[in-house]
């Protein structure tokens, strides 16, 4: 019970922070956090609560905010304006939804800055520390991995296109768990390279602490999450020798084997199998981690009807449908009726993420909670495969594409795409990532060298099922608008006078 105690100040006082960058502030009258590290056991109390903070970061607003602004989905007549003013494009720096896509990994982080600080001042020469000095390191590998992670996501959202933009706006990049009240001590946003850099320390810091190898479906972070998350950051930064290298160089593709039958792909996402999965982490009934569903499916029991709020639009529907063999096809789309104010459409709804059994207790209707996958093998065969196009060897790119196509239709016997591989690849990441939250950074990294120059949403499966047809089949913005990148929330630029003239130019 006393360990127990010491876990629950320290996550209680680390909760009270804000979402700006003062939120590593004390809450006066709890107790002080320097007494809870007494043994090995309260640096792995501490540790599971990185972990389940960790979860905060994936999933929910952070991945459906890239979803919903982009061209895979359209708000249908009954969704109430949830998600409104992102699905619109009319957000600005008072959003709720990007308070919270910005305070959330930024939490996280300050719980990372003091569980480094705290442990990494332990006397692991004494005796009460000697017999644990490997789990103390690869415990603080751990906290440099989620710290990297964080900051990546912040990027992700808040910062430009890397190549050709590393002199423009980064984030401010925590290191330290510092309390205090003055507001002048507050990090500026340094430059987007100096975030890069910070984030690639930050990794080498993991990889040094992190021996342990990988296995599927692994529940927590080790080498090959390290491998994985190099190997995204590196696309992101347009070094794509440096993504390839991440990938071939290890046998990461080999020990995580794509599965290969409709059963095992069905399983790998409603029973969260881990098959594929570089990094699945632990959910149970008692501690859900976000969900990916953004009223996808909104299933009412008590009704026996679906009233989603965001449904395919026609031409995503087409794509995953051009081979109905596709696993992906039959597992991410429901064909049904859906009741939108008591008027029935029929359409296909997304239903990648409905419920895992395991998670729903003895629950009737959809919690729409899974085990978080916030690195899949599928991926890195994606990235590869960009990234052998990138440096002009379109039959590496062809190869490692029609790997991934292999594993998910049956019979499919493979082609040589030539030039035409980028526009494949581009689609393949549709079919195998729709709703993780990839999409507007695709759109975003599109546009180099000349790419696509424009967001267009298309026709509606049933126009009169949406919301606003006339004008939503038809919206589009430039790839140069600047609500591209989010802004900076206006109570983070009002809490810290370093940041007042850092804000996202358009904002």
């Amino acid at each position: 019970m006393k360990k127990i105690l010491y876990l629950i100040t320290v996550l209680t006082a680390l909760s009270f922070m804000t979402s700006s960058c003062n939120m590593d502030l004390k809450r006066p009258g709890v107790i002080d956090p320097d007494e809870a590290i007494l043994s090995i056991q309260d640096v792995e109390y501490l540790r599971n609560g990185l972990y389940i903070n960790f979860k905060g970061t994936i999933g929910s607003t952070l991945a459906t905010i890239s979803e919903i602004r982009s061209d895979l989905f359209h708000a249908t007549s009954s969704f109430g304006n949830s998600g409104g003013s992102i699905y619109f494009w009319s957000y600005t720096a008072n959003e709720s939804e990007i308070q919270a896509v910005w305070g959330t990994p930024y939490s996280v982080v300050a719980q990372v800055n003091y569980f480094i600080q705290e442990v990494s001042a332990l006397d692991t020469s004494s005796e009460t520390w000697a017999n644990d000095v490997d789990k103390i390191n690869l415990y603080l590998g751990e906290a440099y991995f989620i710290r990297a992670y964080c900051h990546s996501e912040l990027v992700r959202l808040f910062c430009q296109d890397y190549p050709g933009n590393e002199q423009t706006y980064g984030v401010p990049y925590m290191t330290r768990y510092s309390p205090s009240t003055h507001s002048d001590t507050y990090p500026k946003r340094g430059t987007l390279e100096e975030t890069y850099t910070k984030i690639l320390e930050d990794l080498d810091s993991a990889a040094a602490n992190i021996t342990t190898r990988g296995s599927v479906g692994s529940m927590y972070i080790t080498e090959d999450a390290i491998t994985a998350l190099r190997a995204r950051i590196a696309l992101n930064m347009g070094e794509y020798q440096k993504a390839v290298n991440q990938i071939v160089n290890s046998d990461i593709l080999s020990r995580y084997p794509l599965v290969t039958t409709e059963t095992d792909f069905q399983q790998m996402w409603v029973n969260d199998s881990g098959k594929e999965t570089i990094l699945m982490l632990h959910s149970d009934a008692a501690n859900l981690g976000n969900s990916y569903d953004y009223g996808y499916i909104g299933y009412h029991a008590d009704r026996d009807i679906y009233q989603p709020s965001y449904i395919p639009e026609k031409w995503l529907v087409d794509l995953l449908k051009e081979n109905p063999a596709d696993f992906r096809y039959k597992n991410h789309l429901k064909a049904l009726e859906i009741d939108l104010s008591s008027v029935p459409y029929n359409v296909s709804i997304f239903y990648k993420f409905p419920t895992n059994p395991e998670l729903n207790g003895q629950a009737l209707s959809l919690n729409y909670q899974h085990k978080l996958k916030p690195f899949r093998v599928a991926e890195l065969y994606l990235i590869l495969a960009e990234c052998y196009h990138k440096l002009n060897d379109n039959t590496k790119a062809s190869e490692t594409l029609n790997t991934l196509k292999a594993a998910r239709i049956p019979g499919f016997m493979g082609y040589d795409y030539g030039t035409a591989v980028y526009d494949e690849i581009k689609d393949e990441r549709v079919r195998e990532l729709m709703g993780e939250g990839y999409r507007m950074n695709d759109l975003i990294r599109y546009t180099r060298d000349g790419g696509v120059s424009e967001l267009q949403r298309k026709s509606a499966q049933v126009p009169a099922s949406i919301y606003l047809p006339e004008i939503y089949q038809s919206f589009y913005r430039s790839m140069s608008d600047f609500r591209c990148v989010l802004p900076i929330p206006q109570d983070e630029l009002d809490a810290n006078p370093n940041m007042e003239n850092e804000q996202n130019p358009g904002y």
